[in-house]
């Protein structure tokens, strides 16, 4: 009964309180009804945070259903930036439930918006990081294949750092998807940095010390050298005196100061 559950929100005097409880009325309205969710959401809900959320909801769950009229829907009735964030969340939902077929589409469109690449890669990636990040390797496009791999390799080493930075390895040295540039491998080696050193910031610095090329290595060191400091300083400045080479260790002091 959601005229019932919406006249419940709107009796709570905490509007954090309020916003949780449409966050979970728009979870279950939008999978049976999402038009009229969306709709309720567009013309009765004032503009900020819970118009935005629960219209958040409504495409995700509708993008999973329907991606079609999900979007038909959003271009007819949205505009300016919280279409684009519709848009993003509908994608995120699509991916959810088929990631090889909206990643096809996704490529198909030419779009290089950032936000969209994110989706598909990073949610794609929570489910089959190796597919997801095959996918993003293929792309031709440099901008679209640098944002997505970036995406799908952060989630694939938020899951196992030592898997994604064996694929990034093996990427830079062109055994995989399409010709990697340098500033390519710069970004992937920096973001293996970043989130394996936030999980064990040890054992990134034995693998920073294993790269051998000079840019990767000296990224790979100051990502690390920033996340290593923020919470251990001691462990970082510690780290940076068994560094032989003075070029990066003159970078890593640079970035833990």
């Amino acid at each position: 009964n959601p005229a019932n559950a919406l006249a419940m929100a709107s009796s709570f005097a905490s509007e954090q309180d309020r916003l949780e409880f449409l966050r979970g009325v728009y979870a279950v309205w939008s999978r049976n009804d999402p038009l009229a969710a969306l709709d309720y959401a567009r013309s009765s809900l004032a503009p900020g945070t819970a118009r935005n959320e629960t219209i958040g909801i409504a495409m995700n769950r509708w993008g999973s259903a329907d991606p079609r009229a999900a979007w038909q829907w959003a271009e007819q009735n949205l505009s300016g930036p919280l279409k684009d964030q519709a848009l993003t969340d509908l994608v995120i939902g699509w991916t959810r439930r088929a990631p090889t077929v909206a990643s096809q589409w996704l490529a198909s469109t030419g779009y290089i918006s950032q936000p969209m690449l994110n989706a598909v890669a990073g949610t794609w990636a929570e489910q089959n990081p190796a597919a997801a990040v095959t996918w993003a390797s293929s792309l031709t496009n440099t901008e679209a294949r640098r944002t997505a791999e970036a995406a799908a390799v952060t989630g694939w080493a938020e899951q196992n750092p030592e898997e994604a930075a064996a694929y990034v390895e093996k990427r830079v040295s062109g055994e995989t998807g399409q010709p990697v540039t340098p500033e390519e491998a710069v970004s992937l080696a920096g973001v293996i940095s970043r989130i394996w050193g936030q999980s064990n910031p040890q054992e990134a610095a034995a693998w920073v010390n294993k790269l051998t090329d000079s840019a990767e290595r000296l990224e790979a060191a100051s990502t690390l050298a920033m996340v290593w400091a923020s919470s251990d300083i001691q462990g970082a400045t510690a780290w940076s005196a068994t560094i032989s080479d003075p070029a990066v260790r003159r970078q890593v002091i640079t970035h833990i100061g």
